[in-house]
């Protein structure tokens, strides 16, 4: 029995000094020969693409009938965090590829604790090839759970960015990941709010209106001259006729003497 005990106690210091080994061989200490990247400097904006579909009718080719398809509201929100890239190019040590990576965390604005968007067990997001990488994040309810979807009107949020230089590795023993390289700590902090939502009309009863036809209006410069053109066509008609009541006596008086 005790010879038993003493192989189980030599079997498990062995494993663990295999772990504690494996571990060694995988992370080395490496990091210090890895540059430190800058503090990022990021901008926020908040961008409402929101609309409307309208109620569309058509003709079911089949049977004739008239087919209505009700209109809806399609929510499209979204806070853009645009940050402007640092110069770095790939390259390898120690057989892994030291690369260039971004972190980023969020709150309320009048709340103490952070919300960590990546980890290194989903890996950090990279930076795109231009000067700007932008990170898109939704503040649909259905969206993936980081932001706080329920984000109301009028409401604020706090963003962090932090840069890191290194690479991410995984142990054999435990199978855990880990990041090994620099980080530049983080960034001051910027707030985004989101606007009141502005009133929609109900998408099923969007009615596209019927033109009314208006009066034309004349303008006044036009409008003068035509009144003094009447008015003195109505003087030379008055005065013809004057004249010819005054010439007829005239005429049948001379008429009468022949």
């Amino acid at each position: 029995m005790g010879n038993l005990v003493k192989s189980l106690a030599l079997a498990l210091i062995l494993i663990m000094a295999l772990s504690i080994a494996s571990l060694l061989i995988v992370k080395p200490a490496s990091a210090q020969s890895i540059p430190t990247p800058s503090v990022p400097e990021f901008t926020l904006k908040f961008v409402d693409a929101s609309y409307n579909v309208p109620t569309t009718s058509s003709i079911d080719p089949y049977t004739g009938q008239n087919v209505t398809v009700e209109g809806y509201h399609v929510e499209n929100r979204t806070i853009e965090l645009i940050i402007k890239n640092q110069p770095l190019t790939s390259y390898r040590q120690n057989g892994e590829g030291v690369s260039f990576y971004y972190n980023v965390r969020e709150k309320g604005h009048y709340e103490e604790n952070w919300t960590t968007i990546y980890t290194v067990d989903n890996y950090f997001t990279a930076p795109s090839n231009t000067i700007y990488t932008t990170l898109t994040y939704s503040l649909d309810p259905n969206a993936p759970p980081w932001l706080d979807n329920n984000l109301p009107s009028g409401g604020q949020l706090d963003f962090q960015v932090e840069a890191l230089i290194g690479y991410i590795g995984r142990t054999i023993g435990f199978a855990s990941w880990y990041f090994t390289g620099q980080e530049s700590g983080w960034s001051n902090t910027q707030t985004v709010t989101v606007p009141a939502s502005s009133v929609s009309p109900n998408p099923t009863s969007i009615i596209t209106p019927t033109s009314t036809p208006t009066v034309p209006e004349f303008p006044t410069c036009i409008i003068l001259p035509l009144f003094a053109v009447i008015i003195l066509l109505s003087i030379v008609f008055i005065r013809k006729r004057i004249t010819e009541k005054i010439a007829s006596p005239l005429i049948f008086s001379s008429f009468r003497m022949h």
